[in-house]
């Protein structure tokens, strides 16, 4: 290669390059916040459908659900939406975490394994 005038010294300018656009984009990662994700995103959709259905079951008058079975029902849904739209939270939450921290180590070990050869260090 050095018969062919190869130029090494651009090879480690671009070895240089791309492990600081990786220890960037490490921190990048480090830096994200579940507001600004598409978990938190899913979640505020949900939660937001939650609310419109909480609402209507409370809201909802009429001359058919006046018996004592229905109140009941009505508090028992009330009770399973909002349980759902806690556990669908740290759900979604764990789930934002997890495939934060996996990425990180990805990244972590690419950056471990980018390695020139001996005679072009």
């Amino acid at each position: 290669m050095r018969n062919r005038e190869f130029d090494f010294n651009t090879i480690k300018k671009n070895h240089q390059q791309k492990v600081k656009e990786l220890k960037a984009d490490i921190e990048n990662h480090k830096e994200l916040k579940f507001v600004n994700s598409k978990y938190f995103r899913n979640q505020l959709y949900g939660g937001i459908g939650i609310i419109g259905i909480i609402f209507l079951l409370i809201n909802n008058r009429g001359e058919l659900h006046d018996n004592d079975n229905f109140q009941l029902y009505r508090i028992l849904f009330i009770l399973a939406f909002s349980l759902i739209a806690v556990l669908t939270a740290k759900w979604n939450f764990n789930r934002f975490k997890k495939k934060k921290e996996k990425t990180i180590e990805n990244k972590i070990i690419l950056l471990k394994r980018i390695s020139l050869p001996k005679e072009i260090r």
